[in-house]
């Protein structure tokens, strides 16, 4: 697995994807499209805040990465399969019945840690097998575990696989400010953010021009 210890979301992207480009193995998706992958990567942030938390080299900009936040935290209209709202605020389960339960998961982890303070049972999990397992755009990321560490939020990140090249800027953007929303909640200051990809990978056909541009290919 790759680590990769940096100062911010802008160059932690950059980083990746050079490591990915230079160093990946190539692997036909299911759909036939080429991709560029690496056994695993760990990537983690101090201060997950610190500036640029976009790249510009990325090819989206902080507008879109702040709109793809807020679709995290509040939701959006648009008709998805799924959305990550959804999953952490309002997971559906369904227990011996027809009817449909609504549990918010980031409200659990916000009284568990404040009753708690050193849990480790802060966790939510966005995978829900008789739902996802037939779907064919499943949830890429799986798991979030949050934890008081030297009394500060840290957050704990696991994605099954993740389009580092599209998607982990906009994901890792996203996915802080769900800390801080947590973390303002607690009353604490927002500690290291931690992003495990277990196949991370590239779209090195489709994604070429975005990908150059990353690793600073002329």
């Amino acid at each position: 697995m790759k680590m990769i210890h940096t100062y911010c979301i802008g160059k932690a992207h950059e980083l990746i994807v050079k490591e990915i480009y230079s160093k990946g193995y190539e692997r036909i998706t299911t759909k036939g499209e080429k991709t560029l992958e690496i056994d695993g990567s760990c990537i983690v942030i101090d201060n997950p805040f610190t500036e640029p938390m976009v790249s510009d080299k990325a090819a989206f900009g902080r507008m879109f990465a702040e709109q793809y936040a807020d679709q995290i935290l509040h939701g959006t209209k648009a008709d998805f399969d799924y959305t990550y709202h959804n999953l952490l605020f309002r997971y559906e389960y369904d227990l011996n019945g027809p009817a449909c339960n609504i549990f918010n998961q980031v409200e659990y982890v916000i009284n568990e840690l404040r009753e708690h303070p050193t849990s480790r049972q802060a966790v939510m999990s966005l995978w829900n097998p008789p739902v996802h397992f037939d779907m064919e755009n499943c949830p890429c990321l799986n798991h979030v575990q949050c934890v008081i560490i030297n009394g500060k939020l840290c957050m704990n990140v696991t994605f099954r696989s993740n389009d580092m090249c599209a998607a982990f800027g906009q994901n890792a953007f996203g996915l802080v400010h769900l800390q801080k929303y947590i973390a303002d909640a607690l009353g604490l200051p927002v500690g290291r953010y931690q992003h495990i990809s277990l196949i991370p990978h590239i779209y090195i056909i489709r994604d070429k021009n975005d990908i150059e541009r990353l690793v600073g290919v002329d």
